[in-house]
């Protein structure tokens, strides 16, 4: 039967070429579609992949990873000291404008945090490009984003209201899909630019000092009113991680305490509810399928059609309508097989070139494969149904015909 399936897909190829065109541009559609959404969601929290941290301690009213109200600056201090932590480090995330050399705004988050700690990386940077952030008035930026903040590459500058800063060192993997620029900077560099809290001392932020070794402790000369948006806790070895969350919410008033995970899924939660990314997308991935059913189904039917009288001898000779329905199944599988593997590899494809050019997270997984696969298989099925009441009504009488 797989033979017989098959030996009528091919019997004409062009017709058959046209099919599998279709189905590639569903499946296509489909895995590309579904690759956004999940990268989308993914990439909202990619701050909170990059991190290491057990807990994050944040305001109570947090409602997303970028999304929260300022935290005292004792708080950091206050965790260090509560029963089952082993280190905390500060984490500030803030909206501000950058203008680039040619005097053009970029909308974008500055995120300040410790470059010489160990519970947040910003991607695949080397401790040497981190430790430049130590120097003053430096950042680094996703190597994607150099376009849009109007930058060639390391040594370029621009300006954040009236203060003028260095690129010194860049990162990749690290924009989220929706989202001002990123870019990042030391915890002393960020208040500079956001003028968040009194000025910097300079003689106790010394750039050359700092470029050339200043210890974790150096950022608890920030002073007391500076303000944090995030402290980040790694809990100590066989400690509890639920039962120091409690501890930090009873030692930090006002703060809540979720671990990792918990973070991501706050984050997920509210894209999913508050945005409507997931219903536009799935209706691209709906009009994919129309268009492959549509393709499909007309093939199918043609090719049923073409072949009526091979048909009708099978009926006259006993082939019950479930037998002939099982051939035009099998052929209909075969034109999902053969047309999904072109169509993942385009959307593959697709995917790397949004993340080559703009640093986009197009996340085209083996579950987006199988899913994308499965409804194509569907798709391809349910298409067939057309061609399969065409046998049902064929009179075997019909092979007698002239």
């Amino acid at each position: 039967m797989p033979s017989l399936a098959w030996k009528n897909l091919i019997e004409d190829r062009g017709r058959l070429a046209v099919a599998l065109a279709g189905i590639m541009f569903a499946v296509a559609l489909i895995a590309i579609q579904t690759g956004i959404y999940a990268g989308f969601v993914k990439s909202a929290g990619l701050l909170i992949d990059e991190s290491s941290a057990d807990i994050w301690v944040c305001a109570q009213d947090m409602r997303y990873v970028e999304l929260t109200l300022p935290i005292p600056y004792e708080d950091l201090d206050k965790a260090r000291h509560v029963a089952g932590v082993e280190s905390a480090e500060p984490m500030v995330v803030r909206t501000s404008a950058f203008k680039g050399p040619a005097h053009r705004l970029e909308l974008i988050r500055v995120v300040g945090f410790d470059p010489e700690g160990t519970l947040f990386r910003p991607g695949p940077v080397s401790d040497a490009d981190l430790h430049k952030l130590r120097a003053k008035n430096t950042f680094l930026v996703d190597r994607a984003n150099l376009s849009a903040m109007n930058l060639h590459g390391v040594g370029d500058t621009g300006e954040i209201g009236d203060t003028r800063l260095r690129l010194v060192a860049l990162t990749q993997g690290t924009q989220p899909i929706v989202s001002a620029t990123f870019i990042y900077t030391s915890l002393p560099n960020e208040r500079t630019y956001l003028q968040l809290g009194p000025t910097i001392d300079t003689k106790s932020f010394n750039p050359f000092a700092a470029f050339f070794g200043m210890p974790v402790g150096a950022f608890d000369a920030l002073g007391p009113d500076t303000s944090l948006s995030y402290v980040l806790i790694r809990a100590k070895p066989g400690a509890d991680i639920t039962t120091v969350q409690n501890a930090l919410k009873r030692a930090l008033p006002g703060t809540d305490a979720y671990t990792k995970t918990q973070m991501g899924d706050v984050t997920k939660t509210y894209w999913e509810k508050r945005t409507g990314i997931g219903f536009i997308l799935g209706l691209g991935a709906v009009v994919g399928i129309i268009v492959g059913m549509a393709v499909v189904g007309q093939i199918l039917y043609t090719s049923v059609s073409d072949h009526i009288r091979e048909y009708g001898t099978m009926k006259a000779m006993g082939a019950s309508d479930w037998t002939l329905h099982k051939i035009i199944i099998m052929q209909a599988v075969l034109m999902a097989v053969v047309g999904f593997l072109p169509g993942i590899l385009v959307s593959e494809w697709v995917a790397a070139f949004a993340m080559a050019q703009r640093g986009l997270l197009v996340l085209i997984t083996p579950a987006v494969a199988l899913q994308a696969l499965g409804i194509t298989v569907g798709m391809c099925v349910l298409s067939a149904v057309f061609a399969m009441q065409r046998v049902t009504r064929v009179d075997p009488a019909v092979v007698f015909k002239a």
